[in-house]
């Protein structure tokens, strides 16, 4: 267990600081590699089990001042009943590749086709990091009806730990407890709510994040499409607008063997599954191992053939009877590319 600081950050130095909090956390965007995730799910009837779900969001973000360079991401969905039988139809928003210090905003919209509609426009880093910036802005403005307990220290995470509660009965209502984690140079790095409303229904919302590790900005899988796609709005004549959807990432042959292990949360970040492109016999199990690295995960099959649930250890198994290709992402993090693909073939 880490000992607690000697000299302890301003955020919690004399009881939690709220605008200190947010100083701290705003600036650690601007000045060390981050990365950044975030989900809320509003539940009828209160029923968390992600089978009535009437509303939720997911945003993603992972950037590095240093070559000033980033993306974000941002998925949401309406009024789905999840699971067994059923797909969320989400609507997902832009999505930020950055480059040479420019960055290039890339949103997708599923037309009625399924197809996604790419449009486009520019900016700079700092308007990249302003995106970032915004809902922890807004955790604050929701924290300023809270009374907060003293922070105590947590050795085994090296964080400190705030209970806050909301001391009012109208605007903020919905965020009537919460617990913040704050890392020992002053920056939330936790944010977790999880409260029944007046009506019987439950919110549930977090965020995390790590700051100050080296983070890897790498291409988007679908970039070359968005490309394309965008090339073929410029000039329709010049081409059929449409990437070829083939994966390139190496092959890891698992057939003739079952059950078969996927880690999630794998990689320095702890925001990629590996392996990532497996080739699996019909009637092979697939075991996906959550690795409790880079925050919650799920895994989503893009036809909708599987989906687990939304964690952070645990795992998930689905068994491929028949053959194909089967695609999937993870829904909050799928912006900077955590996804894999199985390939199921006959022997």
């Amino acid at each position: 267990a880490d000992p607690e600081p000697d000299d302890p950050p301003e955020t919690v130095a004399d009881g939690f600081d709220l605008d200190a909090a947010l100083a701290t956390t705003l600036d650690a965007l601007e000045t060390e590699p981050f990365t950044y995730s975030g989900f809320y799910a509003a539940h009828a009837d209160g029923d968390t089990t992600d089978l009535a779900v009437e509303n939720s969001a997911a945003l993603t973000a992972i950037g590095d001042p240093t070559d000033r360079e980033g993306r974000f991401g941002f998925g949401e969905s309406d009024e789905q009943t999840v699971r067994p039988d059923t797909r969320r139809d989400a609507t997902y928003g832009t999505d930020v590749y950055a480059s040479d210090g420019s960055f290039t905003v890339r949103e997708r919209t599923p037309r009625s086709d399924g197809e996604p509609e790419y449009s486009r426009e520019s900016g700079d880093y700092d308007e990249f990091v302003s995106e970032i910036g915004f809902p922890i802005e807004a955790y604050a403005d929701a924290g300023e009806t809270f009374t907060f307990d003293e922070p105590r220290w947590d050795g085994e995470r090296g964080v400190y730990v705030v209970e806050g509660t909301d001391t009012t009965a109208d605007e903020f209502a919905a965020f009537n407890a919460c617990t913040i984690e704050i890392d020992a140079d002053g920056v939330v790095v936790d944010i977790h709510v999880d409260v029944e409303l007046d009506d019987g229904d439950r919110l549930r919302t977090h965020a995390n994040g790590t700051f100050g590790e080296p983070v890897t900005v790498s291409e988007p899988s679908w970039l070359d499409e968005a490309e394309e796609a965008i090339a073929a709005e410029d000039e329709p004549d010049s081409g059929d607008g449409n990437g070829d959807g083939d994966d390139t990432r190496e092959h890891v042959d698992e057939t003739g063997r079952s059950p078969v292990e996927v880690l999630v949360g794998a990689g320095d970040n702890g925001l990629s599954v590996e392996p990532a492109n497996v080739r699996v016999s019909v009637g092979a199990t697939v075991v996906w191992q959550w690795t409790g690295e880079g925050g919650s995960h799920n895994v989503v099959a893009r036809d909708g053939t599987f989906e687990s649930p939304l964690q952070s250890h645990g795992i998930f198994e689905h068994t491929f009877s028949e053959p194909g290709v089967y695609e999937y992402i993870c829904e909050p993090h799928q912006a900077i590319g955590m996804g894999g693909r199985i390939e199921v073939v006959e022997e």
